[in-house]
């Protein structure tokens, strides 16, 4: 089987909540999530982090702690589809683009969907390809496992490709992402 190469612009590390608090609700659905209830929504949207800074240090926060919120931020708001997202959640490296973020123009105007799953089989696969018209929304569908129970063959083939833990550390190989992932990790 061929391997693909993932062609990611860059990397960017995301923590799901404070202390994890959103690890398990996000990995469980495949979505991704920042908390900064205080930024008006529409300051992100048009671009305008001077005024993110700002408001930080008018609340008490020194000048590198407030860049470095409204650079958490622009990351968030300014990533393309091509940006690969990395966290780190049970001593395992989760990792996956998001097409639904908050972003401005994603260059491939693909539209992905991650399921990530510690195990999977064809079960599961079935139940993403049944879920109410959800293949329909989406250019391409991953399921991301750990441990895919079962083999495929030709009669099981579907829209969800799925990628195992062989596969995964091929492509993060592939992709130049050994000394990023190394470096995170330790």
């Amino acid at each position: 089987m061929a391997v693909e190469k993932i062609n990611a612009s860059r990397a960017l590390f995301i923590k799901l909540g404070r202390q994890g608090k959103w690890e398990n609700e996000c990995l469980g659905n495949g979505t991704m999530r920042v908390s900064y209830r205080d930024i008006p929504h529409e300051l992100c949207e048009s671009g305008k982090w001077d005024v993110v800074v700002k408001h930080y240090r008018d609340k008490g926060q020194g000048p590198k702690e407030a860049t470095r919120y409204a650079n958490e931020l622009k990351n968030f708001y300014q990533a393309d589809a091509k940006t690969i997202w990395i966290t780190f959640h049970a001593r395992k490296l989760w990792w996956g683009f998001c097409s639904g973020c908050v972003t401005a123009g994603p260059v491939t105007q693909e539209r992905i969907m991650v399921q990530v799953k510690s195990k999977a089989s064809m079960v599961e696969v079935r139940k993403v390809e049944s879920s109410a018209g959800l293949l329909m929304q989406y250019d391409r569908v991953f399921l991301v496992t750990h441990t895919f129970d079962g083999a495929l063959s030709a009669k099981d083939l579907t829209r969800v490709e799925i990628i195992d833990a062989q596969r995964l550390a091929t492509l993060v190989l592939d992709a130049g992402l050994c000394d990023w992932l190394l470096e995170k990790s330790s």
